[in-house]
């Protein structure tokens, strides 16, 4: 019974310790087969436009665009205009870098307001087109 017990708990599923034998065996052969883990991720092309430093893992597609001035490279440091592969969460994070500023204002009658204004800057385009 406990090496069904460890069984299930490897594959994730709480047990309950008044289980039968019998039951414990069925949650372990209806247990759904784990999702694929995926080693080699799906990576999406991009251009920078402004100076980045990636996240996640990152690809340079050709070649990397030099600082602008010595002395200030830094590691993992990327200069606008290079190609890199980025997680598409993280691609599309720069493509559609929106961000949000508050910004106050007065009414009619000198009383002050406060309203988000959605300022659209991307930090990368897309580099479907760009040769590699």
């Amino acid at each position: 019974m406990n090496e069904l017990i460890e069984q299930a708990e490897a594959l994730g599923i709480t047990v309950d310790k008044r289980w039968s034998e019998e039951t414990l065996r069925e949650k372990i052969a209806n247990q759904p087969p784990a999702a694929p883990v995926d080693d080699n991720p799906k990576m999406f092309p991009v251009k920078l436009v402004k100076n980045y430093r990636p996240r996640n893992d990152y690809k340079v597609v050709g070649e990397p665009v030099a600082p602008p001035y010595p002395g200030v490279g830094g590691e993992d440091k990327l200069w606008a205009g290079t190609v890199v592969e980025l997680p598409p969460e993280e691609a599309k994070a720069l493509i559609e870098n929106v961000a949000v500023s508050m910004v106050s204002r007065k009414d009619e009658m000198g009383r002050p307001i406060r309203e988000k204004v959605s300022l659209k800057r991307p930090l990368a385009e897309r580099a479907d087109a760009f040769p590699a």
